[in-house]
């Protein structure tokens, strides 16, 4: 039996609606030790959602697992970066997800 919804660790996918809820969110970036943080249209980067704690390795990988195939992944693990696809929004607003490796931890980005 799993804990209650807010014990579960916060996907990607609600990462990306708290974003599109905001007026001029274009990126989402996602680093070790930081919250997760939303980049505005005006340049600006602050902190998706300030009760967030900053991001832990677990984390950052268990986000990462929920929208890459395992057979992309090794693809990723070899170069150490990567793009994917997520969704085609309306108006064909694209989201997509850029990740880069470096010292074995892995960041992203995802493209509003």
């Amino acid at each position: 039996m799993s804990g209650p919804a807010s014990q579960r660790p916060t996907g990607i996918w609600d990462l990306v609606d708290r974003a599109l809820d905001l007026d001029g969110a274009t990126r989402i970036h996602l680093s070790i030790g930081r919250p997760p943080m939303v980049r505005l249209a005006d340049r600006s980067l602050r902190p998706l959602d300030e009760t967030m704690p900053p991001l832990t390795y677990q984390t950052v990988q268990f986000m990462l697992s929920q929208v890459v195939e395992p057979e992309r992944w090794e693809g990723f693990e070899r170069t150490g970066e990567g793009e994917i696809q997520l969704a085609e929004g309306g108006g064909g607003r694209r989201i997509s997800l850029a990740l880069f490796r470096s010292s074995e931890a892995w960041s992203a980005v995802i493209h509003l």
